[in-house]
């Protein structure tokens, strides 16, 4: 559904900012799947750890939203961007879903990168006020 406006905002303005995880945005949100489904899925990277593919996976697709939203009218500002893509959007609600996840994978990884992602990146402080009570 966001195809369109994301094609039109690339257009407009002749480049993406997505790219960065080496990933089609449909293998990034499979891969953020995979880790929701409480899977540890190969890595699909040699060059860099899986918890760092990813976090640049997870970069990908806030940035695919971003740039969609931004071809569309409204929503001009980042925190406006920001409150659409975290209150409304499946996206937003999986990343917080991911939050615990990250925390549990640091546990019994060893990598401290998990609990680094999920504590102080995934999620903006202006968006924590949406986590779901638990």
């Amino acid at each position: 559904m966001l195809n369109p406006w994301y094609d039109m905002a690339v257009s407009a303005r002749g480049r993406t900012t997505v790219g960065i995880s080496g990933l089609a945005v449909e293998d990034a949100v499979g891969l953020i799947a995979r880790f929701l489904d409480g899977e540890v899925p190969d890595n699909p990277r040699g060059d860099v750890k899986l918890s760092e593919t990813l976090k640049l996976a997870v970069d990908d697709v806030k940035a695919f939203y971003r740039e969609a939203a931004a071809a569309q009218p409204g929503r001009n500002t980042g925190n406006e961007v920001n409150d659409w893509f975290y209150g409304e959007t499946a996206a937003g609600r999986a990343l917080f879903a991911l939050k615990p996840r990250l925390a549990a994978l640091a546990e019994e990884t060893g990598d401290g990168f998990y609990k680094t992602f999920g504590s102080l990146l995934l999620i903006p402080r202006s968006q924590a006020h949406r986590a779901p009570a638990r």
